[in-house]
């Protein structure tokens, strides 16, 4: 038997690297891997299994997704009345990176020396492309928002992004203890990373970090962003919500179509900050 035939591969993988894997996480899994296989059976008939396939396949087969969604499609059937409307589900931005990376999990299986490349280990969008572009506010875009702003729990959270690129998360982490002002930098500690990650701050920043830790200096083990903190712990939905919000009340619009999609996705969302915060210092933003 050959264990990296399309029919073969998926058994093969479950009970070697997968046998840990909760079902639920085996049966998304498997969807996304079978669909990759119907799609090459169809389009690459001359592919025997997953030594064969290669980074152009996988290419291809993400850009069907994004398309034209899964190759074996599901239908959602709505009833209208005594009528049944048939129409196929289109697959947003966020499913097809995560079809992506379960198949890159997949593939990555396989034994280097029979595949030293994994045909789905590239960069699922560049910085250079449209939809990344389109999601940096611009300068004036920020400074509408913040002009506007009457969230205390909102502005801070915006501030922190747009000045640093790191995400709310990393903000919560952030404790007294942490700081060093006086050098002009603060450590950021993450789950996963074992060592510490020195963070740079300067100007506005810096001296909001300066105010906030007059607030606690007495405890060193306090967070540094309470406030934040306490409203994350309530609902944690409510920080973008408001944000949500304050794009309507400011004019500017969250969602869109882009090329090549037909349904819309979000151009704008908290995450937007962050890539404002790379384009402040490729145009030299002055704060």
């Amino acid at each position: 038997m050959d264990k990296y035939s399309f029919d073969n591969f998926f058994d093969w993988y479950v009970s070697t690297t997968a046998r840990n894997t909760s079902f639920r996480d085996l049966k998304y899994q498997k969807s996304c891997y079978f669909d990759f296989v119907n799609y090459c059976s169809r389009y690459f008939p001359k592919l025997q299994g997953v030594l064969d396939v290669k980074k152009e396949h996988a290419l291809k087969y993400c850009e069907y997704l994004k398309k034209k969604g899964r190759f074996t499609r599901i239908k959602v059937v709505e009833k209208t009345g005594k009528r049944s409307l048939n129409h196929v589900v289109q697959l947003s931005h966020t499913t097809i990176k995560s079809y992506r990376s379960k198949l890159l999990k997949i593939f990555k299986s396989i034994d280097p020396e029979k595949k030293p490349l994994n045909p789905f280990s590239f960069p699922f969008m560049s910085n250079n492309s449209p939809q990344m572009s389109s999601m940096a506010f611009s300068r004036e875009m920020v400074d509408r928002m913040s002009d506007n702003c009457m969230d205390h729990e909102l502005s801070e959270v915006m501030f922190f992004i747009v000045h640093t690129g790191l995400t709310v998360k990393d903000m919560m982490s952030i404790q007294i203890k942490h700081l060093f002002l006086d050098d002009g930098y603060f450590l950021l500690y993450r789950p996963k990373i074992s060592i510490p990650l020195g963070i740079r701050i300067s100007g506005p920043l810096l001296r909001k970090f300066k105010n906030l830790a007059k607030i606690s200096q007495d405890n060193h083990d306090a967070f540094l962003y309470q406030d934040v903190i306490k409203r994350w712990l309530k609902n944690q939905a409510s920080i973008g919500l408001a944000f949500r919000k304050l794009m309507k009340d400011v004019g500017i619009v969250s969602s869109g179509r882009v090329h090549g999609r037909d349904r819309k996705i979000n151009l704008y969302n908290l995450d937007s900050l962050r890539y404002s915060y790379a384009k402040s210092i490729d145009e030299k933003w002055e704060w």
